[in-house]
């Protein structure tokens, strides 16, 4: 069993609380429904031990690490959150430096020796793919995160791979996880010649798809008619739209990542902890293709 963070021992000073730093751009506004959930996880378990939790946006992964120096140098915080990680990313490492705790949330090859809590995007994304194939559609598009997060770099790799498994056409762009970003990119796969237009689309946040399925109804598409449309990750924005998403229990995986980090889960020997693998939630924006010309 891992060791309590918080042992409360004569030689360790009293922390009471761990951190967890965010990357968003000022203009994005307010964190987006993933981390609203996920935060509610972790302090369901975080409070009832008595640990406040620290959360900081910042701009940059330089303004992150000077973060953490603060927190380091002050001792405000025991642990942190890693999240949003990059390949060959300097922030375990950092923070292994600095004497923090964390648990890495992503791919445990990101981590650096720190316990990871990661969820299978691989598998969700083909699982995806594949549904969409079932419906008949041969042209799709994958609306992901930022290029250069790890977690966006897996499912646009099992994209590729089924759909070039079922002979489909795929082809990828990135956005911001605004839904001005999915109505923007939406707008852009929309605008290409007829031959060339999706039949579905698969994005990588809630948001991101309300609006690329604000972008279509206002451009004159029917959904699902004319266009099917896919979130990653369920809202209740998402059920009210009636969004066919891949839906998850995101409070459950902040609470089993707040557990890694307090020490209070078993842990398998390489201490990696899977979290549940989004699973198709079938409703209202999912349809086979229209028939073309």
């Amino acid at each position: 069993m891992n060791q309590p963070l918080f042992d409360g021992g004569a030689s360790s000073r009293a922390f009471r609380a761990v951190g967890m730093v965010v990357q968003r751009h000022p203009g994005e506004g307010s964190l987006d429904p993933f981390y609203v959930e996920f935060i509610r996880g972790l302090e369901t378990v975080l409070l009832e031990a008595g640990i406040n939790l620290v959360v900081q946006v910042r701009e940059s992964i330089e303004e992150e690490i000077d973060c953490y120096r603060h927190w380091s140098r002050t001792e405000a915080v025991a642990g942190v959150f890693l999240v949003d990680l990059q390949r060959a990313d300097a922030r375990p490492g950092v923070v292994r430096e600095l004497g923090l705790t964390a648990v890495v949330l992503g791919n445990p090859s990101l981590g650096g020796g720190f316990p990871a809590v990661w969820t299978d995007d691989g598998s969700a994304m083909r699982s995806a793919v594949d549904y969409l194939a079932s419906l008949g559609h041969q042209q799709i598009a994958h609306v992901g995160g930022p290029e250069r997060l790890f977690h966006t770099q897996e499912r646009n790799a099992a994209f590729f791979d089924a759909a070039r498994v079922h002979g489909m056409y795929g082809r990828a762009v990135h956005a911001d996880y605004t839904a001005a970003g999915g109505a923007r990119e939406t707008a852009a796969l929309l605008a290409q010649p007829r031959g060339n237009q999706p039949t579905a689309i698969i994005y990588d946040n809630d948001l991101m798809a309300l609006g690329g399925r604000r972008e279509a109804l206002d451009s004159g598409y029917l959904v699902p008619g004319d266009i099917s449309l896919l979130a990653w990750d369920d809202s209740l924005r998402c059920q009210r739209a009636g969004l066919s998403v891949l839906s998850r229990d995101i409070a459950a995986y902040g609470e089993l990542a707040a557990k890694v980090l307090l020490g209070g889960v078993e842990g398998s020997p390489d201490k990696r902890l899977p979290g549940e693998v989004p699973h198709l939630v079938v409703r209202d924006t999912t349809a086979p293709p229209p028939l073309r010309d």
